[in-house]
């Protein structure tokens, strides 16, 4: 994953859709170019907040996007399986 939309607006995966407007407005009145005129790493910031309200905001794009974020995350990945190990080890086992 190139970036992370939920870390850029400061929210979790299981974030409201208010929670994750409210700190879109938050952020996007700190970083918008007209309070930071000159400030070419506020305006990219305030870039990358536009895109990821966009995608987060919309809910096929946040369930697509969502799951692409878990499945990149190789600490998610590692439980996933081990869980599934052991669901396997559980269920296969013969019955006497």
């Amino acid at each position: 994953m190139d970036k992370d939309y939920y870390k850029i607006l400061n929210v979790n995966i299981f974030s409201s859709n208010e929670k994750i407007k409210k700190s879109y407005r938050e952020l996007a009145m700190k970083y918008h170019p007209d309070r930071n005129s000159g400030d070419d790493k506020a305006n990219r910031i305030f870039v990358d907040i536009n895109e990821a309200y966009e995608i987060l905001s919309n809910k096929e794009t946040r369930m697509e996007y969502t799951i692409k974020y878990l499945a990149s995350n190789k600490y998610v990945i590692v439980c996933l399986a081990a869980t599934g190990f052991g669901l396997g080890l559980i269920f296969t086992r013969k019955r006497k």
